[in-house]
């Protein structure tokens, strides 16, 4: 789950311009609802449409590369200038992160911050897809229930609708996916998906 506010340490900072064109951004977040590796595609075909963004890599201060047996978590994050609509809602930007054990990635995340609250997200899902949402009493988001929804669609059950960590309680979809799973999971470098600065 994305908690970026806690990731204070700034590992660099770059601005990328682009300039905004024609653009699907609702190609961009129906994309992501699945968490296929097809999303990166969609992105970077988009992006350059999508207006301007602040590119940000962070490292969490709680990495601890001094044990091999720490899991280490590094993010990125871009974050557009301007909301980019994509339908009803606003797009407000995307993260990305893995967390390292020993070296090797051991989980990859990726997810768009919505300016919409969680529980809008949630109903216009379950209207669009005739899909039953569930929060599990242990944990903080939403996924997809798929004892209620045996025909989800496109709704991966991989991916979580929370809040983020804001006094808006804007959302956060986020897919988490254990590359074990999947080999050709890896996020690109945030500067292959929107342009290096």
């Amino acid at each position: 789950m994305f908690r970026y506010v806690a990731f204070v340490l700034a590992a660099g900072v770059a601005t990328g311009f682009s300039t905004p064109a024609f653009a699907d951004a609702g190609k961009v977040f129906d994309t992501l609802l699945s968490c296929r590796p097809d999303f990166f595609s969609v992105l970077k075909a988009e992006a350059p449409a999508l207006g301007r963004v602040k590119l940000e890599t962070f490292a969490d201060p709680g990495n601890r590369q001094d044990d091999p047996d720490a899991k280490n978590v590094y993010a990125q994050i871009a974050t557009f200038e301007k909301p980019v609509k994509a339908g009803d809602l606003s797009i407000v930007r995307y993260f990305q992160s893995a967390t390292v054990q020993g070296g090797q990635p051991i989980g990859y995340s990726w997810a768009l911050q919505i300016a919409e609250q969680p529980e809008v997200i949630i109903r216009l899902l379950e209207s669009r897809f005739d899909a039953k949402f569930a929060r599990p009493w242990m944990f903080e988001g939403w996924s997809v229930d798929v004892s209620q929804t045996p025909d989800a669609g496109p709704l991966s059950p991989k991916l979580t609708i929370a809040p983020y960590d804001d006094p808006d309680r804007q959302a956060t979809l986020t897919c988490d996916v254990d590359p074990d799973a999947t080999a050709d999971m890896q996020p690109p470098d945030i500067r292959d998906l929107f342009g290096a600065p």
